[in-house]
């Protein structure tokens, strides 16, 4: 009995694994890196490290930005307008946080106006900061660009709001 449960729970783990991959699509090579399709996008291998996109960077080139992105400093300031009700804004946050930590740069959360900002976040501005800042802010565009100090992430909806994201922390690792 205990050898027949130990068999049931082995299948259905190696079923979990083989439902995470997604047949029907190929590996498909960008810039020198594999990226390799899975349920919901794709993922490669950065540094070692295995690292999940929901778009691979061919998927995003309607999304306008910079050549490249070079972040020199430790800290990093993540900028919000505080009047910008947007749970699209804590996620694609985290998410830089993330990489920027990948990265060895901390992420301080910041606010763009005191108004409406909590009294534990600092105010920034792209124009007075001494050190990097990354602005997301909603826009008529979807587009990645430099502003004084910040990288700005700008979105006309919040999928391309993540697009764009996603194409500046593409820039960052020097995939792009």
């Amino acid at each position: 009995m205990g050898g027949f449960i130990a068999v049931l729970m082995i299948l259905s783990i190696s079923a979990v694994f083989t439902s995470n991959t997604n047949s029907e699509k190929d590996p498909v090579e960008f810039n020198g890196k594999w990226f390799y399709p899975y349920n919901l996008g794709w993922f490669t291998y950065i540094n070692n490290v295995q690292t999940a996109f929901p778009y691979l960077p061919d998927e995003l080139t309607n999304i306008s930005s910079l050549p490249y992105v070079f972040i020199d400093s430790p800290k990093v300031y993540i900028i919000t307008d505080p009047n910008e009700k947007n749970i699209t804004f804590d996620l694609l946050k985290q998410r830089l946080v993330y990489f920027l930590n990948q990265k060895g740069i901390t992420s301080v959360p910041a606010c763009s106006q005191e108004e409406g900002c909590p009294d534990s976040l600092p105010i920034k501005d792209c124009k007075d900061i001494n050190v990097a800042g990354i602005f997301l802010k909603s826009g008529v565009q979807s587009r990645v660009y430099k502003d004084y100090m910040c990288y700005v992430i700008e979105g006309d909806t919040s999928l391309n709001l993540n697009k764009a994201t996603e194409k500046l922390i593409y820039l960052l690792l020097g995939v792009i």
